[in-house]
């Protein structure tokens, strides 16, 4: 038996899906890439998902190192997910955020993903000069101090 993990960020939840023995990892990905968008996954993926998901949820002793997961199925049996037989993960949330990982493998992007496209409410900024890190540098010196513990040792300037 193979299965899917899938985390969903907006309700918090995580699901395991049961792939059934005809269907390829490249069929699930050519699913996943034609997509145009992951919105209709929202709050619960169940319904949508290109195989049966099952909520799981957390058994694990509250010290473990690693977590446990169950889920119970239909018939009311109760599983603990095999993660040798996990072939890919996804992380559903927005269309900016949402991807697919192949096991040992390469991640995978719906169609309307779309990182590089800015929030019309989210502000961007452009790196600061150098000469603005030298002014701050010389005449604001709690500002370059900020900059620099924050940011100055990724940067090339100054």
């Amino acid at each position: 038996m193979k299965f899917l993990f899938i985390k969903e960020e907006y309700g918090y939840r995580h699901w395991v899906g049961i792939v059934p023995k005809d269907m390829t990892i490249e069929k699930i990905i050519e699913w996943w890439e034609s997509l145009n968008s992951v919105g209709f996954l929202f709050f619960n993926p169940s319904a949508s998902f290109i195989v049966p998901l099952y909520e799981v949820e957390d058994v694990s002793d509250y010290d473990a190192d690693e977590t446990t997961w169950s889920w119970t199925n239909d018939q009311g049996e109760k599983h603990i997910l095999n993660r040798d037989k996990v072939i890919a993960f996804f992380h559903v949330h927005e269309d900016d955020d949402s991807y697919m990982k192949v096991v040992g493998g390469d991640h995978h992007y719906h169609v309307g993903y779309d990182i590089d496209e800015p929030d019309d409410d989210e502000p961007t900024l452009e790196p600061p000069t150098p000469e603005m890190v030298d002014d701050w540098k010389k005449n604001k010196p709690h500002i370059y101090d900020l900059w620099r513990h924050t940011y100055g040792k990724h940067s090339s300037s100054t």
